[in-house]
Parts: structure tokens; C-alpha cells; sequence
């Protein structure tokens, strides 16, 4: 959030101003305080005081100096920005969202203000509220292809449309946001023995991609990774380059390059739309998506999705303008970070007399369907408990919400534990502390559902009716033996209460299932990669010969 100071003729305020713009803060401070001391009352001066102090990283005292401003001067909409900021700063995102709506209110026609909201709300996980403020501000703001962007984002963790109904709305949103006039494929020549793949991925998701991008065979395929993030260090030993803030020198780096297909890792996310429209100049003959698909990207240029058969069916066809390119396995591989700690043999359930679900999902992906069935399994297996780890749960004012609906729902608080996330590798206690992992709907986890296996501990699945609702099916179809994943929520239940009726079972998993995930194709990098590069010279010779 910028800030904007406009009292300045205080030879003293100035001064403070100077420091904070050269991060000297504690001058900065000085300075403010002893234009307060003759000024105690003066709004901006507590404004001002409130940056400072948020910039030296003390986030609660700055949110006390911005009230104290609000109250100083109540329709001073920047001043609910800020504090909206320094709340969100502080990891209290109830407290954030009020300021920022009564940044909204004061300022109607400030479209920032709402862009803010919505990135708290993504992290608060009020999905409700996300989707709300979305279709709100679009009929306001129909011109914003940010709002747009946004709205289509969080579209698929939505549950109260089915994905045939919620993909006309993809399709219009790109076509007015993402478009742009028809630039003809570039030819692709003839048959080629290497191919140029360029993997556009601004950022990584390191445990999938370092499974497959060192395993590429030189002889068939020339790797470059399009990115800034510092992480690929640990995935490629290939061809990288950094990516520029102007779009279009990427798009003519990535000519320059001789790109024959060009692969979409993030998917047209608002965050990235300057980025993504590069693809809509047809930078290279054969565009692709793959890994952040969620639905259908809308465009007319992206040609194909990466997929399986399990998570994009063939009668999913429809939904797609693209064409759905069916791999042989799971449609993704992974790999784990490699600083994993040893699996605790021992399920919690053995000393605690009681059964501990889990999960580590986004609280946003706790669609109203997905809270009545953690409830409704909650009561089918009495004792059990719920601890569930996400970064939402920093605030404890968002925990006391969760906590409340759980509540409602007839769930004592005692059988409930929400905690903040941790970062890795201290995450992995997580894991020793649940005896079975709960998969979310109709947003599945990916990374979440890996994690846990490797961890030793089940995941419960249910799939659904949309591509990112399979995900856990189409990892689990390599592990036949292990009857996790449900189609109905009765199923999901059932499946839930058989693995927690038998302790002795659990121990067992915990230790066979890391070695299963290990031998399984899931984490095959080099037979992912041969699969990749047949697939990839499949498509271009198809072309090739259909311009001869």
C-alpha cells in the first residue's frame, strides 16, 4: 500500500519525512515525536508516526497510531488503507478486512482499494466474501481486468456452480480480458530432433518441477526456465532466463530463443497479467498449459492442457477451448524437498485413545460443501478430533470464526485445533501429531496430498466434477491397493471411519508408505520427462505434417 503524507509545511515533519524515504527510522521517528509534542492532536502527524513505526516492523503500536489518526480524521479513506496494510502486516486479517471496507465506503471509486481487500480476503480464505466483493465491484468496475482475473481465479474453489456452468464464464471473461486480434500460428517447419521448450513459470513449485526438468534427454529437448525465483537453482540444470517487469522483452527474448513450445506454469492470474498477455502475440508456434490449470484458460491461443484422463476425462472436452492432451501417468510427478524427517512410525491414536484428523489445505478451499462434510465426519466418529494448519490461522480472530461455525454445527471446541501454518521443514510435525490427512472440496489438494503420503499418513479424497477436483485421483490411480478416494460424500464418510476403526492398520501404513510412494511413477522424474518428450514431438510433428 502507498502512502501519501500532504502536510508539509513543518520544517520538522519534513525532516521526518526525508528519513522515512531513506529508511533511517529511528530518525524518522525522533523527528515525529517532537512534532507531535507540539501537535499532539494533529491526524497526519499520527498517520505519519503509524508508517514509521510500520516500517520498522513494529506492526500492533503503528495499527494504535493509525486509529488514533482515523479518530482524528474519520472519512480520511488512505488512513483506513494503511491500516487495512499494517493489519494485514500484523496477521490480523478480520481487523484488515473492516479497514480496508471502510477505505471502500469513503472511497468508492478508488478500485485499489478493493484489489487490497481481495488479496487479504484470498489469504483470510473468506471465500464467501472473496466471491461477493468480485461480483460487487465487476458490475461497478466492468472495464477491470483485474476484477475479472480475480473473479475467474477463485471461480473453481466455488461450489455452488457446476463446472459446465461455471465454464461460459471463463470463456466470456478471456474473451474480453484476454484476447486480443488473431495473430496467425507461426509455421513449424519441419520434423525436428531437438525441440526448444520454453517453461514460463515466473515462480516454481519446487517439489513438482525438480522431478522431472534435470532428466531431459539433450537430445530431444533443449529446456529454458523463464523465471526470477532463486529456487531454481535446485531444479534445472539448464538454460534459465531472468525474467524483465516489460513484458515484451520477454516475448522477444523467448523469439530470440527460438522457442518451439512455450508451456503456461501459473495460468492468467491477476498477479501475472502483463506476463500472460505475451502469449496472446503468439511468441511461439505451439502454446501449452500445464500444472496451475484450474479450468480452461478461455483463449484462443493457448492450444493445449497438459493432462490425464483421470483428471481431465475425454467428455471433459467441452469445457475446454484448448485441446485436452492426454499423458500416459499422473499429470504431474513430484519430488520431495529432500530435508524431510524420518517418519514417526507411531500413529498419535496409540497414545492419545482417540482418532486426529488433519489437514494443511488453504481455508479458502473450505467450500460450504467441504464444511459439512468435516462436520458430518467429525460426528460419525465420535472422540475424534480436527487439527487443521494454515497460514489463515495466524489470526486468531479467523480461528475464532472457524471455530464458532464449527461450533454451530454441533462440534465441541475441545475436538478442534487450528494453528498457523510453520514453515518447512519444521512443517513435518504436522504430520506426526495426525493419524489421517483430509483432502478438500471441490478444490483438491496437490502438493498438500504428496506431502502427506510421504509423511506416512492416508489422505482422504473426494473427487468431483471439475479438473482441479481430481487431482487427488490421479495420483492415487498408481496405488491401486489403497481404496482412499471417494465419488460421493457418503463414500468420503465411510472411507474416513474404516481407516480410523483400525489403529493397527494405520502403524502399518506409516510405514510402507513412503517406500510405495517412492518406487511409484509419481515420483519417476525420468520416465515423466521421456513422457513429456514424446508428447512434445508427437504435437509438433502432427503439425509439421499437416503443413506439408
Amino acid at each position: 500500500m502507498q502512502f501519501q503524507v500532504s502536510f508539509s509545511n513543518d520544517p520538522i515533519l519534513r525532516k521526518a519525512l526525508g528519513f522515512l524515504q531513506s529508511n533511517r527510522f529511528i530518525e524518522a521517528l525522533d523527528a515525529c515525536n517532537e512534532a507531535l509534542a507540539g501537535a499532539p492532536k494533529h491526524a497526519e502527524l499520527h498517520y505519519l508516526k503509524g508508517i514509521i513505526v510500520s516500517k520498522s516492523g513494529n506492526n500492533v503500536p503503528a495499527a494504535e497510531h493509525l486509529e488514533q489518526a482515523i479518530k482524528l480524521s474519520p472519512n480520511n479513506s488512505q488512513y483506513y488503507a494503511v491500516l487495512g496494510s499494517v493489519c494485514v502486516a500484523a496477521k490480523r486479517y478480520i481487523k484488515a478486512a473492516a479497514a480496508y471496507r471502510e477505505a471502500i465506503t469513503r472511497d468508492p471509486g478508488n478500485v485499489n482499494y478493493i484489489h487490497e481487500l481481495l488479496n487479504l480476503l484470498f489469504l483470510d480464505g473468506d471465500l464467501k466474501a472473496y466471491l461477493q466483493v468480485c461480483e460487487d465491484a465487476m458490475k461497478r468496475f466492468p472495464d477491470d481486468p483485474l476484477l475479472a482475473l480475480s473473479y475467474k481465479n477463485v471461480l473453481p474453489y466455488d461450489d455452488r456452480l457446476s463446472a459446465v456452468e461455471q465454464a461460459p464464464i471463463h470463456r466470456s471473461i478471456s474473451a474480453r480480458f484476454l484476447g486480443g486480434p488473431p495473430v496467425p500460428q507461426p509455421p513449424r517447419g519441419q520434423a525436428k530432433s531437438v525441440l526448444t521448450i520454453g517453461y514460463f513459470a515466473p515462480y516454481l513449485h519446487v517439489n513438482f518441477m525438480r522431478a522431472f526438468l534435470k532428466h531431459h534427454d539433450p537430445k530431444k529437448v533443449k529446456a529454458i526456465v523463464y523465471t526470477n525465483d532463486l529456487r531454481i537453482c535446485v531444479c534445472s540444470d539448464g538454460a534459465v532466463r531472468p525474467l524483465s517487469a516489460n513484458p515484451m522483452q520477454n516475448l522477444e527474448a523467448i523469439r530470440r530463443d527460438g522457442v518451439d513450445i512455450l508451456i503456461d506454469m501459473v495460468g492468467p492470474i491477476p498477479q501475472m497479467y502483463g506476463m500472460y498477455k505475451i502469449f496472446s502475440h503468439r511468441v511461439a508456434p505451439i502454446q501449452l498449459s500445464w500444472f496451475a490449470t484450474t479450468a480452461t484458460s478461455g483463449t484462443s491461443y493457448i492450444d493445449g492442457v497438459l493432462a490425464d484422463e483421470v483428471i481431465a476425462p475425454p467428455e471433459d472436452q467441452k469445457l475446454f477451448t484448448e485441446k485436452l492432451l492426454h499423458l500416459s501417468q499422473c499429470y504431474l510427478p513430484f519430488s520431495p524437498h529432500g530435508y524431510e524427517p524420518e517418519v514417526c512410525v507411531t500413529p498419535p491414536a496409540e497414545k492419545n485413545g482417540y482418532i486426529t484428523f488433519g489437514s494443511a489445505n488453504k481455508v479458502l478451499k473450505c467450500s460450504d460443501s467441504n464444511f459439512a462434510l468435516w462436520r458430518d465426519l467429525l460426528k460419525a466418529v465420535p472422540e475424534s478430533r480436527l487439527h487443521w494448519q494454515e497460514e489463515a490461522f495466524s489470526d486468531p480472530d479467523t480461528a475464532e470464526r472457524w471455530l464458532a461455525r464449527f461450533e454451530e454445527g454441533g462440534i465441541e471446541r475441545k475436538r478442534l485445533n487450528f494453528t498457523a501454518f510453520v514453515w518447512h521443514p519444521q512443517f513435518y510435525a504436522f504430520y506426526d501429531a495426525i493419524d489421517i490427512s483430509l483432502d478438500t472440496t471441490p478444490y483438491n489438494g496437490g502438493i498438500t496430498t504428496f506431502e502427506s503420503m510421504w509423511m506416512g499418513v492416508p489422505p482422504v479424497i473426494l473427487a468431483g466434477d471439475r479438473f482441479i477436483s481430481r487431482t487427488g485421483k490421479s495420483m492415487l490411480k498408481h496405488f491401486p491397493q489403497y481404496k482412499w478416494v471417494a465419488e460421493t460424500p457418503e463414500e468420503y464418510i465411510a472411507i474416513a471411519k474404516k481407516l480410523a476403526s483400525d489403529v493397527p492398520a494405520l502403524a502399518r501404513l506409516r510405514k510402507e508408505l513412503r517406500p510405495a510412494v517412492q518406487a511409484s511413477p509419481l515420483c519417476d522424474g525420468a520416465a515423466f520427462a521421456k513422457t513429456l518428450e514424446e508428447t512434445f514431438h508427437k504435437l509438433w510433428n502432427e503439425g509439421a505434417k499437416a503443413a506439408a
